[in-house]
């Protein structure tokens, strides 16, 4: 009788092992891995066109699946509430599919899922922390409305500050929902996109490496920048970029590839450069 209880013991333990090993296996089938021979292959290809590698790449992903977005209306009142908000004499125009607010020097222009404000602070920013504290109130209150735009990075270049925020979706920066600040004394710019945020939208499909994605924008890079270039990051998100018939968007997973002042996006399906 005991050796019958051991032999079941035995056979359980043997399937769970089994199962361990079928679920390791099926993960290591289904996930791009970019081995450091890869790495050091492109990483060679770049510096042969006086590009620099300078980042960590991202090695090993599985599978994703595309994100279901969807058109955001916006309400006018409140946007011009929040962006000019004291401002007398404000005009309202309609031209090219862009609805212009104007008040002396400040404009808003609202077109489609994106929004440019121009204007000026109500006092001077002469340091990196007070545009960081103008901007994160700014961003809260935007999220107020609509959003959920969270702190990716801030730089600053010769008296100019530039902050920079992203939605996100498991974890991963929606490159196509961001908001960006440029400061310079009390002169201000926003530009802001966002679209609603779905869920995924059908099955997970394999991506490419990220190898992979910088090889596709090599001839760019080497155009903008003719002489010299450094990768500064890769990174793997998504962005917004296909529109249907039913006003849907589908923010395809998406590499951003950021060299010198520019940002380069590469579908992660299919390597097409955005």
């Amino acid at each position: 009788m005991e050796w019958r209880k051991a032999t079941k013991y035995v056979i359980i333990m043997l399937l769970a092992v089994n199962a361990v090993l079928f679920c390791l296996n099926l993960y290591k089938a289904n996930s791009t891995v970019v081995s450091s021979a890869r790495i050091a292959d492109i990483s060679a290809l770049l510096k042969d066109r006086d590009i620099t590698l300078n980042c960590t790449l991202p090695n090993k992903y599985r599978p994703m699946a595309q994100l279901n977005t969807h058109n955001y209306s916006f309400d006018y009142i409140k946007l011009q509430n929040l962006f000019m908000w004291g401002r007398t004499d404000i005009t309202r125009t309609e031209k090219y599919s862009s609805v212009v607010f104007a008040s002396g020097s400040d404009s808003l222009v609202i077109k489609g899922s994106s929004i440019e404000y121009t204007g000026t602070a109500d006092r001077e920013i002469t340091s990196a922390e007070d545009a960081q504290i103008y901007a994160d109130d700014i961003a809260d209150r935007i999220n107020k409305l609509f959003g959920s735009y969270e702190l990716y990075s801030s730089d600053t270049a010769q008296g100019t500050y530039s902050i920079k925020y992203y939605s996100k979706y498991d974890n991963r920066n929606v490159f196509s929902n961001f908001l960006y600040f440029t400061v310079n004394g009390s002169n201000i710019n926003i530009s802001l996109n966002y679209s609603e945020i779905g869920g995924v939208s059908g099955k997970k499909e394999s991506i490419i490496g990220s190898d992979e994605a910088l090889f596709a924008v090599i001839d760019s890079i080497k155009t903008d920048y003719p002489d010299n270039s450094i990768v500064s990051d890769v990174e793997l998100g998504y962005y917004d970029s296909e529109l249907s018939a039913a006003d849907e968007n589908y923010a395809v997973p998406c590499y951003v590839i950021r060299a010198g002042d520019r940002e380069y996006f590469v579908n992660a399906y299919t390597g097409e450069v955005l």
